[in-house]
């Protein structure tokens, strides 16, 4: 049995589920069961890529994965719909639009595209209001703008993977120096918009402080361009999950309700 064909692979996007999920249960002021429902709705939907996908490239045990595809979908629908008549109408819709973009992506076969990453990060992102609105909490003034700045900080993350990428190659190539640039800047529009947010009210100094982490990323790939032996894949993996896993940490502490 291929374990991809029933998991996805991409270590950082599970990664960016689990910490999505821990931000949407803990940062309103309690957690009730419906959280259980949307943490589990959420990885039906993020699992059920593995089957649909393996089912595309013709999956060996089909009648198997098809199962498993059915299961999936069922909960997902089922966690959708229980969900919906509890949420904000204008939460119900992002959801529906980030949704049908990944079906259209998945349809397409162009789920590993740039603009499908960033439409799959958007999604986690989005599990962050509609955790604060399930919770009873402000979900406009405290959900909103710390999902906004975890989708920044997530989405930032795909120039810098591609940048020590790079680097193992030619660390001096224009490609390995355009991502390096692009890093750089979505380091500045990430604390930037956080400083935005703190000088507004909406968010605290812990929160500036875990969005200013993602300076770590530019810091580490110009360092690591200029070294003579690359980097392993799987270190610039674990140090990824050591700064969301801290970004984490700091806007719990510092932003619950």
């Amino acid at each position: 049995m291929a374990t991809r064909d029933y998991f996805p692979k991409e270590h950082g996007a599970w990664a960016m589920l689990v910490q999505a999920s821990l931000l949407a249960v803990f940062l309103g002021p309690m957690v009730r069961l419906e959280h259980a429902v949307l943490v589990v709705t959420a990885a039906a939907v993020f699992i059920a890529r593995a089957p649909v996908g393996s089912l595309r490239r013709g999956a060996v045990n089909r009648e198997r994965v098809i199962l498993w595809a059915a299961i999936l979908l069922v909960l997902a629908g089922s966690g959708a719909l229980i969900l919906a008549f509890q949420l904000p109408l204008a939460l119900v819709i992002s959801a529906v639009v980030v949704a049908a973009l990944v079906a259209i992506f998945n349809v397409r076969r162009t789920e590993r595209s740039t603009a499908a990453e960033v439409t799959a990060m958007l999604g986690f992102a989005l599990l962050i209001p509609v955790g604060v609105a399930i919770s009873g909490g402000a979900w406009e003034r405290h959900g909103v703008p710390i999902g906004l700045l975890t989708f920044l900080f997530f989405a930032t993350s795909i120039p810098h993977v591609r940048a020590m990428v790079q680097i193992r190659k030619d660390a001096q190539s224009a490609a390995a120096r355009r991502e390096r640039l692009l890093s750089a800047v979505g380091a500045l529009c990430v604390v930037g918009t956080a400083l935005a947010a703190r000088t507004a009210g909406f968010l605290g100094w812990l929160a500036v402080a875990a969005a200013a982490l993602v300076v770590a990323r530019p810091i580490l790939s110009t360092a690591v361009a200029h070294r003579a032996k690359p980097v392993a894949i799987r270190s610039v993996g674990l140090i990824e999950l050591g700064l969301s896993s801290a970004y984490t940490a700091l806007i719990v502490v510092g932003e619950r309700a």
